[in-house]
């Protein structure tokens, strides 16, 4: 039967830099996105197929608002929280510039 080697001391190298290792500190929401990006996508093709397959007569619309409503309400959460996040967000940029030009301005 073998013997088992001891294990070897790590190797030091005396010239050049010690290996970085990864740094987290931001978020990265990549991933996320393309996530929702993707079950958007599947959800649109996945009513598009039903409304083929339906022989467009008008009465698949009720059965597709029954089993779509969340996402309708998703949608509209969507589209009335956007405006404001970018008018809050300009609120903030004009107060902060405003901050900047009186501290330029500002005589010691």
């Amino acid at each position: 039967m073998p013997v088992a080697a001891p294990p070897r001391p790590p190797v030091s190298v005396a010239l050049g830099e010690p290996p970085r290792t990864p740094r987290e500190d931001e978020d990265n929401c990549t991933a996320a996105w393309a996530m929702v990006a993707i079950l958007v996508a599947f959800k649109i093709i996945t009513i598009g197929i039903i409304v083929l397959a339906a022989q467009p007569d008008g009465s698949y619309l009720p059965l597709l608002i029954a089993m779509n409503w969340p996402w309708l309400v998703v949608l509209v959460i969507l589209f009335s929280v956007v405006p404001f996040g970018f008018w809050f967000r300009l609120a903030r940029a004009r107060a902060k510039r405003r901050r900047l030009q009186r501290a330029e301005w500002m005589l010691p």
